[in-house]
């Protein structure tokens, strides 16, 4: 390969690197909640500056924005396999009630990809700090699920990494015009010759034939009486599309479903089967919950969640907790305004 041949495939190389890593940067905020394994729910934000496979910023874990502990973080990102490690070091700040103690995380997560938006969902592991009374430094303070989503602003500040920070990415349109349809021809009718005259022809002479008697009347059909379709309109109208099928060996399942991100007024309905067991319930912190059984006899049955609306940062995005017997299974669910989202519960006894 000659000299010139190797610098362009050098140049081109690190082009695309450059081009891919800037396309997976995870600079900018990222907010949600982690779930502990007692299932207790916290808000939880992280600001990221990344340089590289490097990542460090901060965190917020928070009831309110009065009572939280901010700590820092460092981190890496692997790109080929979209893992993210978030450690926290030591905490920066801490407002707190009296008796609590503060923990420190550390985050093995996934970068996830749902049409626009951008998740950050795994697990963590937590340890004490401090010594302090009845608690040992290092000591297990805890584990559980962290679900992340890329926001635009802090329920906080924005570090200045982040406000010192460009926006490399636009996004793409496209930048096709419509056609001209002032350009295109329309066909219409010619306009009639105003000296053409209409001629008619001289009636024809019928000749005369043997009458027949007319033929018998035959009483009209009634039309066949409608049958009302049971399926609510919202489930006929709209795209159900299959989000999850879980294999299950007991007929009783209960479900929980939480806003999965950012609190930001989602609402929705469910249905199972055809019928409405929640209808426009706002998503939240606190546990929407559901309980049926899938029917004697019948070896499926599927839950349907429609929203109603799409909150303040579309779409309507959750999480289902499915509990059935000592099973447990985790579904992110999203649905719009034009797509029912279905999980399906197919019942196999062992």
């Amino acid at each position: 390969m000659s000299s010139s041949l190797s610098r362009l495939v050098a140049l081109l190389t690190t082009t695309l690197l450059a081009s891919s890593s800037l396309a997976q940067s995870l600079t900018g905020i990222w907010r949600g909640y982690f779930i502990t394994d007692a299932y207790e729910q916290y808000k939880f934000e992280v600001q990221i500056e990344q340089n590289g496979p490097s990542l460090q910023g901060v965190s917020y874990s928070y009831l309110t924005t009065i009572f939280y502990g901010k700590a820092a973080v460092k981190g890496s990102y692997e790109s080929t396999s979209k893992r993210v490690r978030l450690q926290e070091t030591h905490t920066l700040e801490l407002k707190m009630s009296e008796g609590s103690h503060s923990c420190i995380m550390d985050c093995n997560l996934m970068l996830n990809r749902s049409g626009n938006e951008e998740f950050l969902e795994g697990t963590y592991t937590s340890q004490f700090e401090k010594n302090a009374p009845g608690v040992r430094k290092g000591a297990d303070c805890g584990d559980g699920k962290v679900y992340l989503r890329r926001v635009t602003e802090s329920d906080f500040y924005q570090e200045p990494f982040l406000k010192n920070q460009s926006r490399k990415e636009k996004p793409v349109y496209d930048n096709q015009a419509p056609p001209d349809r002032n350009k295109l021809g329309t066909k219409t009718d010619s306009p009639p010759n105003a000296s053409t005259k209409k001629t008619e022809k001289p009636p024809v002479q019928e000749q005369p034939t043997k009458s027949t008697p007319p033929p018998a009347k035959k009483e009209p059909t009634p039309p066949p009486t409608p049958t009302e379709d049971p399926t609510p309109s919202v489930l006929k109208n709209r795209e159900n599309e299959l989000s999850r099928e879980l294999t299950v060996n007991n007929r009783t399942i209960r479900i929980r479903l939480y806003d999965n991100g950012e609190i930001d007024g989602d609402t929705i309905s469910v249905y199972v089967g055809k019928k409405l067991v929640l209808s426009r319930k706002r998503l939240t912190a606190n546990a929407l919950e559901i309980s049926f059984e899938i029917p004697a006899g019948a070896t499926e049955e599927q839950v349907t969640m429609v929203a109603e609306n799409l909150g303040s940062i579309p779409p309507n995005t959750s999480l289902m907790i499915v509990e059935v017997g000592d099973e447990r299974f985790e579904v992110r669910i999203t649905s719009t305004e034009q797509k029912n989202a279905v999980v399906r519960f197919r019942y196999k006894p062992n």
